[in-house]
C-alpha cells in the first residue's frame, strides 16, 4: 500500500473533538481522525467546520471508509 497518498471526502462535518481527536461524519459515519493527519487542501479542521477533508489512504482503508 502506498502511504504517502491520500484520499478526498467531500462534504465532511466536523461534530467535535474527544480528546486530542476529531469526530468527523463522512459518508454518514462517524470517524475519529487525529488533526496531524489531516493533509493539505482540506477545508475541515476544527468542530463546527463543514467541506473537504483530505487524509491517508490508509487511514481511510483502516476505518472502513474504503476498500483496501
Amino acid at each position: 500500500m502506498d502511504f504517502e497518498a491520500a484520499v478526498e471526502f467531500g462534504d465532511v462535518q466536523v461534530l467535535r473533538y474527544a480528546g486530542r481527536n476529531l469526530i468527523c461524519r463522512i459518508n454518514r459515519r462517524r470517524v475519529r481522525i487525529a488533526p496531524i493527519l489531516v493533509r493539505p487542501g482540506s477545508e475541515v479542521h476544527a468542530p463546527g467546520d463543514r467541506g473537504k477533508l483530505v487524509i491517508p489512504r490508509w487511514l481511510a482503508v483502516v476505518a472502513k471508509l474504503i476498500d483496501a
